[in-house]
């Protein structure tokens, strides 16, 4: 369903109330349960997570009272349990979260970053968490059954792919090629302090890349490096119309993602979107102006020591 067809629904159809939009929820989640390709023995924890699913969404679906009902919350503990002691079923840590938020105002689950050493897997993480971000947005306004069945189906694959996507990184991470080598001197060996480092500015006009720049204006560069030397690991993601995609994807929590989108003639930066941490709200900005302005009032990373 288009978004244009849920701004429709959103406004056409009557909200639900908050224990019918959780009871919505608990149902969808179930389908989706049911729904799963997976070997036959996690397909029976699947159905028996559905099962609990739909326990809930009975409950809460004609409660009137002022606390959660028993039943409801005693099958979605269980789901929850069950998810946890089965990651292959790919629900993340707290999706029964998506039940409750509208009764106890919980979070939404967000996954810890997962620190791939690989740039594609960086690129890949950067663009569903990103997705994963803007989904959960849209589905905290949702009002009606349309809307939020839409979102909230869209989180749900999100989620699974994203937890596919820690194997992989625990896998790549875990070659011998991506393990550190020799460790370097203890204090006791290194006799002459360490010269300081460079400036934030020097360090983004020499930083080095490793992504292809090929028909980047300089200015262009030099946003990428700035985007680099505030640790947001530029790399190229999937192109958007007449626009190529740079994907910016810091390893921490509260570090800040996104994307730039750059003209594929021109070579210009166009746009970007930046989200400073997982609970950030996006910053969108045009121009080359703009974009680096925004880039630059982020908090560098591993600041250098000050000159003496």
């Amino acid at each position: 369903m288009s978004t244009h067809h849920l701004s429709e629904a959103n406004e056409t159809a009557a909200p639900h109330a908050p224990y019918q939009l959780a009871a919505e929820s608990a149902r969808i989640i179930a389908a989706a349960a049911r729904d799963r390709f997976a070997p036959p023995a996690t397909i029976s924890v699947l159905h028996t997570i559905a099962a609990r699913l739909e326990t809930a969404a009975a409950a809460l679906a004609d409660h009137q009272g002022t606390l959660l009902p028993f039943e409801a919350t005693e099958a979605l503990a269980e789901a929850e349990r069950l998810a946890a002691e089965n990651p292959q079923t790919r629900f993340p840590k707290g999706f029964t979260n998506y039940v409750l938020a509208p009764l106890t105002g919980r979070d939404y689950p967000v996954p810890a970053p997962l620190t791939p050493l690989d740039p594609s897997l960086a690129a890949r993480e950067a663009d569903l968490t990103y997705r994963l971000t803007l989904l959960h947005a849209q589905f905290a306004t949702a009002t009606t059954p349309q809307a939020i069945d839409a979102w909230l189906t869209s989180a749900l694959a999100v989620q699974r792919d994203l937890m596919r996507l820690a194997g992989e990184v625990a896998v790549d991470n875990a070659r011998p090629c991506n393990q550190p080598t020799a460790a370097g001197p203890t204090p006791e060996e290194t006799i002459e302090p360490l010269p300081a480092g460079p400036t934030p500015e020097e360090a983004a006009e020499h930083a080095e890349l490793d992504i292809d720049l090929t028909g980047c204006t300089a200015y262009t560069v030099g946003i990428l490096r700035l985007a680099h030397t505030k640790g947001l690991r530029p790399q190229w993601g999937e192109p958007r119309g007449n626009a190529r995609r740079i994907v910016l994807n810091a390893p921490t929590q509260e570090g800040a993602f996104g994307s730039i989108q750059i003209g594929k003639r021109s070579g210009k930066v166009l746009r970007a979107e930046i989200i400073h941490g997982n609970a950030g709200q996006p910053r969108q900005c045009s121009g080359t102006n703009a974009v680096r302005a925004a880039l630059a009032a982020l908090p560098t990373p591993a600041a250098a020591p000050a000159r003496q």
